[in-house]
Order: structure tokens, then sequence, then C-alpha cells
């Protein structure tokens, strides 16, 4: 059976991640996802990133000037996000892609996350955004939400972007948690514990 096409995206802003996280980002999606893909990155600096993403301008996200944290995130949850439609997984610069991705798009049609890596918080509706799977535009309340109470959700939740995200999609029944195993923590799962880490 021919599967559908799905999206991947990525954010890249400023300067703390460079060019080169995009196109190793872009080849291990590549590598492991055996299904039709369109790959793209939002971002304010296009600069070297390889032909075969399809890039797409950071429009502004104004911040309070207290603001910590990667709270731009919120941008995948625009009503209309681009012309991006379609089951979509988001993806930070920063994770290492080691196996197949396609069980991911298979799961459910909910938004589809990982529970945050902390084992105490594993039975908390709390997850990690750093990778997750949902319909592009399912979830606007999100990103509108934000925006006509950012003084109080700042307060609420300080730098964590994603338990606002992932509790408010909990809270409406919008969310399920993907399997732990599928998603590991460099610093939580692969390190030796103290103090051999140190080596």
């Amino acid at each position: 059976m021919i599967k559908k096409t799905v999206n991947v995206v990525c954010i890249k802003w400023g300067t703390l991640y460079g060019r080169e996280y995009v196109n190793r980002l872009y080849a291990m999606v590549k590598r492991y996802l055996q299904r039709p893909f369109n790959f793209y990155c939002i971002t304010d600096d296009d600069a070297g990133i390889r032909e075969e993403v399809l890039l797409r301008q950071m429009p502004a996200f104004p911040l309070p000037p207290s603001a910590r944290g990667p709270w731009q995130k919120l941008l995948m949850f625009q009503r209309k996000l681009f012309d991006i439609k379609g089951k979509t997984m988001f993806l930070d610069l920063d994770v290492v892609i080691v196996g197949s991705l396609d069980r991911f798009f298979d799961f459910s049609e909910y938004f589809s996350v990982r529970h945050e890596f902390d084992k105490r918080k594993e039975k908390d509706p709390f997850g990690n955004t750093s990778m997750y799977v949902f319909n592009a535009g399912s979830c606007p309340e999100i990103y509108e939400d934000y925006f006509k109470n950012q003084e109080s959700i700042h307060k609420k939740y300080g730098t964590a972007e994603q338990e606002y995200v992932t509790r408010t999609l909990f809270s409406k029944k919008k969310l399920v948690f993907l399997p732990n195993e599928w998603v590991q923590s460099f610093k939580g799962h692969c390190l030796p514990a103290f103090p051999m880490r140190w080596w």
C-alpha cells in the first residue's frame, strides 16, 4: 500500500544552532523514514541549508522582555502552518535519529508525544516536545491562547514551553503519549551513573 506523503518540520532561529544541524537532520530523516515526505525548515536565516529542504520564513514572534525558553516553537500551532497540511512531525535540531520514524506517523491521529524524561513525572500529563507528531493546524488554541494570555502563561510556566503545550492538550483530550522506549534522552538514558559519567 502506498503511504501518504508526510511532513517533517524543524525551526532554526538565532545563532545557537547553525545550518549544519538542519542539513544533518534532513539526512537522518531521509535515512530512517521509508515513506514520501516533505522536510521544512522555518528559519530567519536560510544561508547554506541544503536544497532538498523546503524553507519558510520565520514570522515575528513577540515575547515579553523577561521571557526565557524556546517559546518560538509555538509557531508550529498556528491555525494555518504556512502551506503545510496533514500528518506532521516536529523535531528539535539537536535530536539524533537511530531507528525507523514510520511508526510515529502510524501511532495515532491525536497529538503524540513522549512523557517528560524525568521518571518521577512519568504518570504526570507532561510531555517532552523535542519531537512530536500531529496534524498540522489541529491545535490552534495553543498559539492563539498564548497571545491572549501571554503574561499569565509565562508566570505559570516560566521557561517550560513544553509543559504549557502538553498540559493544555492533555486537558482537552487531544494528546496521547508515545511508548517511552521509542524516544530516549542522551543525558538520562545513554550516560552511565555518577561519578562514571564524568568520563
